[in-house]
């Protein structure tokens, strides 16, 4: 029976064992917390705005798309740059972004530009807030043993189905209790939340084989290669597929 219970549930072993991809996975999953809230008030501050589901659909249709096509250009930097500076600059960014989400909201900026700077820093928001989490994802090999990337696998994926489940329900109890502006604040603050805990990260350069092998792989033929040749703009493909779920159900309750 214990065996049993044991096949059902997470191997947490990673989040026990190594206190950088503890780091990591509160991070990212607050980052996805954020950017469902995103894909939340937007539509419904959009709305609020213009009256028009026209609008509406636009607005969801484009911070979605700057948030799937953060995903590879997250990755595609990565291979590239220190993987912690990354991850930093795009969470710090996004906080900004939000930040500036809510004083858009709180008229800061006048009635007349509140829509064009709606659209301009929800898409900001979107991409960096994607690249960042595209920087983390391939920092996560670099701090976990090998032998346990299965279970930082299943621990990635439950992370974007409770980001998925809780977002939404976040969003709507704030914006139907104070205002989507406080959306916007709560979502300001979560993300400042997560940049101080990715502080406490190491160093993360990119692979060495990854900067300095591309002319040879470019030569190999594909069965030539093993795992561990994997950039990190593949790993990124490999996952983007849960993450384009988790916009996918945004999208539907934002057009319902």
């Amino acid at each position: 029976m214990a065996a049993a219970v044991r096949a059902v549930l997470i191997d947490i072993t990673p989040l026990r064992v190594s206190v950088p991809f503890r780091r990591i996975f509160v991070a990212r999953l607050i980052s996805l917390v954020g950017i469902g809230m995103l894909l939340v008030s937007v539509p419904v501050q959009v709305y609020n705005l213009t009256g028009s589901s026209m609008q509406v659909g636009t607005a969801t249709a484009v911070t979605g798309l700057a948030t799937f096509l953060g995903m590879p250009l997250g990755g595609v930097l990565a291979d590239r740059f220190d993987r912690r500076s990354l991850i930093l600059v795009g969470r710090s960014a996004a906080a900004l972004a939000f930040m500036g989400l809510a004083a858009n909201a709180f008229g800061v900026f006048g009635q007349a530009a509140a829509l064009p700077v709606l659209y301009v820093l929800a898409v900001t928001d979107g991409l960096i807030g994607a690249l960042s989490i595209a920087a983390l994802m391939a920092a996560i090999p670099t701090l976990i043993d090998r032998r346990h990337l299965p279970s930082v696998g299943a621990l990635g994926a439950f992370s974007v189905r409770l980001g998925s489940a809780v977002s939404p329900g976040i969003a709507g109890f704030i914006i139907g209790a104070a205002g989507v502006q406080w959306a916007y604040v709560t979502a300001a603050v979560v993300a400042t939340v997560a940049v101080l805990i990715l502080l406490g990260l190491p160093s993360l350069p990119p692979d060495a084989a990854i900067l300095g092998d591309r002319s040879e792989r470019a030569d190999e033929e594909p069965g030539d290669r093993t795992p561990d040749d994997t950039t990190t703009v593949e790993t990124t493909a490999a996952t983007t597929p849960s993450l384009w779920r988790f916009l996918r159900t945004r999208r539907g309750i934002t057009a319902g």
